[in-house]
């Protein structure tokens, strides 16, 4: 068994097992119909529950821990279909919508897919499209393999979700936010983190932004799908971070502007705000983009940007984000703004001062 000390030495895991012993994590034959598809749902939920993805931080002596996720399962079959009866735990995206709904699955390197079609003819261009994108099957059935377990009439699981780091934080500390506020999410990309935030955050004001329209166009769409109101602004953050907000929750991932980090720290985040941030650092040699040395962290930057007499650090470590299927090097950081205290301190005055000419 791992104790809690030696995990937290260790960055999140995505999928792992190391909490059970090669006994127990010999995977069901969940691809063999007749073993009984569900009774195997059921085991790998149950395996999920203690060897979940991990993320521990440590806030107020407290130890965290990342929701549980079933396994990944695409029904592509029609929604009426997927009305009647469906395997518990399913996903229903139905074959003509897949291509544009692919931004509605969880990451390629990540679980593998199993796929359910109305037959084989049915799913041979999905399962084509899917493994040509990076997806791995673990299953695939038509729907007469399985016909006696299509016994689910519950809702179709969202299967998609935000980054690891972010989801943590916030599920661990949602008790602890306000009941209304503002939320940013700097470079939100196609809308995952932001839309999410929007999910958790009930009540609050939550604010997308990015410089690439196409982007913003799916995660728009996400929004509408999923029934959250979202505000998405298109605006080249590098060249102008000004959104005439001020925010509770400011959050980044897979993105870097230093003038942006600074301009946050002292303009945007309130007193006791949260700030959440995860990006590619500097490593031995990046396997894969960003290769830019001015868009990758330097070792320990985070924690220097945000020191402590600043923010009361909640979590700081180093550990990867994949990208391209890969593992880059890369920096989490999470903090809480304390109530800033510039009356006879002129360094901090100065430095306001000296940011705020230099954007003029």
């Amino acid at each position: 068994m791992i104790s809690i000390e030696d995990k937290l030495s260790k960055r999140f895991r995505s999928g792992g097992c190391g909490n059970l012993s090669p006994e127990e994590t010999a995977p069901p034959p969940y691809w063999k119909p007749e073993a009984g598809f569900v009774s195997s749902l059921r085991w790998f939920v149950q395996a999920r529950h203690h060897a979940c993805t991990v993320c521990e931080l440590r806030f107020s002596r407290t130890e965290f821990h990342p929701p549980m996720r079933p396994r990944n399962i695409i029904d592509i079959r029609t929604h009426e279909s997927f009305a009647r009866g469906h395997l518990p735990y399913s996903t229903s995206i139905p074959a003509d919508e897949l291509q544009e709904r692919l931004l509605e699955m969880p990451p390629p390197v990540e679980d593998p897919l199993t796929l359910l079609g109305e037959s084989e003819d049915h799913i041979s261009a999905a399962q084509q499209l899917l493994v040509e994108k990076g997806w791995e099957l673990s299953a695939v059935f038509s729907e007469v393999d399985v016909r006696d377990d299509l016994i689910s009439t519950d809702p179709s699981v969202q299967c998609w979700r935000p980054n690891d780091f972010l989801e943590c934080v916030i599920e661990e500390l949602k008790d602890r936010l306000p009941a209304v506020g503002v939320a940013i999410d700097y470079g939100c990309g196609s809308g995952r983190d932001v839309v999410y935030l929007a999910q958790r955050l009930k009540g609050w004001r939550v604010i997308g932004v990015d410089n690439h329209s196409n982007a913003l166009a799916r995660a728009e769409r996400l929004a509408r799908r999923y029934g959250v109101d979202v505000e998405f602004i298109c605006q080249d953050l590098r060249k102008d971070p000004n959104l005439n907000t001020t925010a509770d929750l400011v959050h980044g991932c897979r993105f870097l502007s230093r003038p942006l980090l600074v301009y946050c720290k002292h303009e945007v985040l309130k007193d006791d705000g949260l700030f959440v941030w995860s990006t590619f650092a500097d490593g031995v040699e990046n396997p894969a983009p960003p290769y830019r040395t001015s868009r990758r962290l330097v070792q320990g930057e985070l924690k220097r940007l945000f020191p402590d007499e600043e923010l009361e650090e909640i979590h700081y470590s180093r550990g990867t984000l994949t990208t391209r299927q890969k593992p880059v090097p890369a920096e989490f950081f999470a903090g809480r703004k304390k109530p800033a205290r510039t009356e006879g301190n002129p360094a901090i005055t100065n430095a306001l001062e000296t940011e705020r000419h230099e954007r003029a």
